[in-house]
């Protein structure tokens, strides 16, 4: 199943002609990374997913995600499996912020979902912001949350303000994130599916957070009752140091690639490097 936002851009319905078994699900709603339109899409899919076909695996996967084992295996090692959900290890936010992740401010993830943000109607923060933020990023690092706090996503996008509210956590409700890469049995995606419909207050906490599809699967799946899951999203990903995204893929990473055994890597762009799809295809695929 194909989900694509038509509000970026035209994907032409007739390249997947011949194509079985396939179903393009149109988004006319704009989607914008690390906001909750982009965790709304991806519950979207998964409940249209539920609703349309019978499955017993879902592996949500991007444009810049390609198989690098034979799907044939991939699929016998599902069928083996004793856990419902492949996904990484996650940080316990109320306990684990590491500082190595960054500046505090950017990355004490205790603000990104305990806040709740508003966008402002500026894309460049004023001086006298910068100089505020710089006061707030030091009391974060002395372990205690500002009140309110400015959000500078990126360059050109939307800048948000943050404000402290009382959350859902505690407890007995761990908030937990990391990356939205992970493969879901029918059970796990039931479950993801009964949080997203019933579970008002949760919900409406991860409105108003930052990046809310880095944390909502992993609070779902991994609190009580927990479904049995495995500490491993099977993705390849190349992380370089103090940077956001992961590393274009290329020849120089071939080796080790193929060695890790996951099923699937990110994030490959032709423009970058074509080549190592190809080799890809002609090593393991046999194309």
């Amino acid at each position: 199943m194909v989900s694509h936002d038509y509000c970026a851009s035209h994907l032409d319905p007739a390249i997947f002609k011949g194509i079985s078994k396939l179903s393009l699900l149109p988004s006319r709603t704009p989607v914008a990374w690390g906001t909750w339109s982009q965790l709304a899409r991806y519950m979207g899919a998964l409940e249209w997913t539920a609703e349309h076909l019978s499955f017993d695996w879902v592996v949500p996967i991007s444009g810049q995600d390609y198989p690098i084992r034979p799907l044939a295996d991939i699929e016998r090692e599902l069928a083996r499996a004793s856990c419902d959900v492949l996904i990484d290890k996650p940080l316990h936010v109320q306990r684990d912020v590491p500082a190595s992740y960054g500046p505090a401010l950017e990355q004490d993830y205790r603000l990104w979902f305990f806040c709740r943000h508003y966008r402002l109607p500026v894309r460049r923060l004023p001086s006298a912001f910068r100089l505020l933020m710089g006061r707030l990023e030091a009391r974060s690092q002395s372990g205690r949350m500002p009140f309110w706090y400015v959000r500078h996503m990126a360059e050109g996008d939307p800048v948000y303000v943050g404000l402290r509210r009382r959350t859902p956590f505690d407890a007995g409700l761990r908030c937990l994130k990391g990356s939205d890469w992970f493969t879901a049995s029918s059970r796990a995606v039931a479950r993801l599916l009964t949080a997203w419909r019933e579970d008002e207050a949760l919900v409406r906490q991860y409105r108003r957070t930052l990046s809310p599809v880095e944390s909502f699967f992993h609070t779902v799946l991994l609190n009580p009752p927990a479904v049995p899951a495995c500490l491993d999203n099977r993705r390849y990903i190349v992380w370089s140091a103090d940077t956001a995204h992961p590393q274009v893929l290329g020849m120089e990473h071939l080796p080790d690639m193929l060695a890790s055994g996951q099923h699937f890597a990110r994030k490959f762009d032709l423009e970058v490097d074509s080549a190592v799809l190809d080799e890809l295809d002609r090593r393991v695929h046999g194309g």
